[in-house]
C-alpha cells in the first residue's frame, strides 16, 4: 500500500525519534555506571579489608578500610568542564597506595600494598597529604624517636574494582621508579577500592535511572509505532446470514 506524503513524513519522524530516545537513555545509563554499580554494592554487607589477605579481594564487594599510611599517589585523573577557551569546573580523582606492614623478629617490612581511591573534594582527601610524608619519616627514621603513625585519618567506605588498562600503565610506572625492589605482581593485587557515593549521588543515580528507563521506552514505542504506520489492517470477511426460501403452493383441487 502506497502511503501519502503525510504518513511517510509521519514515519519518518518517528523512526527518528524513536532511535535518538533509545540512543540517550542508553547513554544516560552507560555514563551513570559507575553510580549504579555503587547502588548494588552499596547494599550487599561489608567487610573490612583488614580481615583478608592479598588476593582475596573481588571486583564489586562491599569494603571498608581504614587509612594510617601511604606511600602517596602513583595517579590523578582529572576532568574539567569548559566553556569556550575557559574552565568552569574541575574535579581529580587521586590514586594512592596505602602499605600493609608485618612485624616480626626482623622488624617490620612491607607485606603488600592496597590502591584506593577518592576525589579531591572528599571530606577523606583532607588529610591525605600528610601521611607520605609521615610515614617516609618513621620509615627512613634510624634514631629510633620517630613514632610510627598510628592514627586513622581516612575512613573509607568503597567499592572494590578491576584496575584498567591505563591505571595499570601508571601503576607500573610507579613501580619501575619507585618500587624497584618490589615485584608488582608478587605485592598488590590489581584492584582499587573507590569510594562509595555520596548522599548527592544517591539523588543522582535515581533520576538518571528513572530517566533512562523512561527514554528508552519512550523510543521504543515510537519505533513500533513508526513501524506499524501505513500498514493496512486484514479486512475480516462478513457473513450474512442465510435466509431460508419458503414456497407456499396451494394443493391441486380434487
Amino acid at each position: 500500500m502506497e502511503l501519502s506524503p503525510g504518513k511517510r513524513i509521519a514515519k519518518a519522524l518517528l523512526l527518528c525519534f524513536g532511535i535518538t530516545f533509545v540512543i540517550t537513555g542508553v547513554a544516560i545509563a552507560v555514563m551513570s555506571r559507575g553510580m549504579f554499580a555503587d547502588w548494588f554494592t552499596s547494599r550487599k554487607e561489608a567487610y573490612n579489608v583488614s580481615d583478608v589477605g592479598l588476593g582475596e579481594l573481588k571486583a564489586g564487594d562491599h569494603v571498608t578500610l581504614d587509612v594510617k599510611v601511604t606511600l602517596g599517589a602513583f595517579m590523578k585523573h582529572i576532568v574539567s568542564t569548559k566553556k569556550g577557551n575557559s574552565v568552569t569546573s574541575s574535579s581529580a580523582t587521586v590514586y594512592y597506595l596505602m602499605p600493609v606492614l608485618k612485624d616480626d623478629a626482623d622488624g617490620t617490612s612491607i607485606e603488600y600494598l592496597i590502591a584506593f581511591a577518592m576525589g579531591n573534594k572528599s571530606a577523606n582527601a583532607k588529610g591525605m597529604s600528610k601521611l607520605e610524608k609521615a610515614f617516609s619519616e618513621w620509615w627512613n627514621d634510624t634514631t629510633g624517636t620517630v613514632a610510627r603513625p598510628d592514627e586513622v585519618v581516612a575512613s573509607i567506605d568503597g567499592r572494590v574494582a578491576n584496575l584498567s588498562k591505563k591505571e595499570l600503565e601508571y601503576l607500573d610506572e610507579y613501580y619501575a621508579k619507585y618500587l624497584k625492589g618490589l615485584d608488582r605482581e608478587d605485592t598488590i593485587q590489581t584492584v582499587v577500592i573507590r569510594e562509595l557515593w555520596t548522599e548527592a549521588d544517591k539523588s543522582t543515580v535515581k533520576v538518571m535511572g528513572i530517566g533512562s528507563i523512561i527514554t528508552v521506552l519512550l523510543g521504543a514505542f515510537m519505533i513500533f509505532r513508526g513501524f506499524r504506520k501505513g500498514k493496512k489492517k486484514a479486512v475480516q470477511p462478513v457473513q450474512q446470514p442465510v435466509q431460508p426460501t419458503q414456497q407456499w403452493q396451494q394443493p391441486p383441487q380434487q
